[in-house]
């Protein structure tokens, strides 16, 4: 077996011991590959790894990092670079009060989508409960909308369940994002526009903000209106946030969850759409 410079496994607990590889036989039977990157002191990207995800129906993940490009690991070093990932890593435990669609992932719909934790910087995590925590809060999130819908924001259908721990959120699943929408059929852009602010409006009322509010987070449903989705970075106003929003769509942003954030987001969408908003006076600055 090959040797490669780079090489840094994530072991159950977060250590370097190796386990057994699950079978992989072709590049395609990787679930997702992605090559990651860090901004050095001038601000330039520099490349910092790729992983490597491959994930079953059960809710199983393996999770392996190499800090080599794409184009130089073969797929025996892939391969050989995946950890099972711990279930209490990712999947949190089950609370009484959230609502399950299925365990073991059975009974979904063909027009569902379902939504697994986010994997792609584990091997900064690893041991800890983050994720499974985040992943919570998200369901947390999804509940609160399924008790108090809205036309414009996700529809969320329950949980998957598998060991007592959740290991999918089940969401109507849409087959276009605004973004690929804009390139069709004539759009009325300023009626779009105001579906997306309602279904903010309605987040904002629950208390909650998006802050990521972007074309690829905007789906459109068969009546060809916007529907707000990935609640990933959605959290009670006044929280502190995680992630700032999508690079290019968070431009002053602040680091707490909060209404700017999304009126940010909404101005830059009505530039996008080419319609005139000035964010209803939420997007001065506050002083100090």
């Amino acid at each position: 077996m090959s040797n490669l410079d780079g090489v840094d496994p994530v072991g159950p607990t977060g250590d370097s011991h190796p386990t057994s590889s699950p079978s992989v036989t072709t590049w395609k039977d990787f679930s997702n590959i992605s090559e990651l990157f860090n901004h050095d002191e001038e601000g330039n990207l520099v490349f910092d790894r790729t992983t490597f995800m491959l994930s079953r129906d059960d809710g199983t993940v393996y999770y392996g990092s190499l800090k080599v490009p794409k184009k130089q690991i073969t797929l025996e070093q892939a391969r050989d670079s995946l950890q099972k990932v711990p279930d209490q890593d990712i999947y949190p435990p089950l609370p009484q009060d959230i609502l399950v669609l299925t365990s073991g992932g059975s009974g979904c719909k063909a027009d569902t989508y379902i939504k697994r934790p986010k994997l792609l910087s584990y091997h900064l995590f690893a041991g800890q409960r983050i994720l499974a925590d985040r992943f919570l809060e998200e369901a947390r999130n999804l509940q609160l909308v399924h008790q108090h819908p809205h036309p414009n924001v996700a529809e969320f259908r329950g949980c998957i369940v598998n060991n007592d721990r959740i290991i999918g959120l089940v969401l109507k699943r849409f087959a276009l994002d605004l973004a690929s929408r804009l390139g069709g059929e004539p759009l009325d852009r300023q009626a779009c526009f105001q579906s997306i602010k309602a279904g903010l409006d309605h987040l904002h009322q629950l208390g909650l903000a998006h802050n990521d509010i972007n074309p690829h987070n905007i789906m459109m449903d068969s009546d060809d209106k916007p529907v707000i989705i990935d609640l990933g970075s959605c959290k009670p106003i006044g929280q502190v946030l995680t992630e700032l929003g999508t690079p290019g769509w968070n431009d002053g942003f602040d680091e707490v969850s909060s209404i700017r954030n999304d009126y940010i987001g909404l101005k830059k969408m009505a530039e996008w759409l080419g319609i005139s908003y000035e964010g209803d006076g939420i997007l001065e600055k506050k002083k100090d």
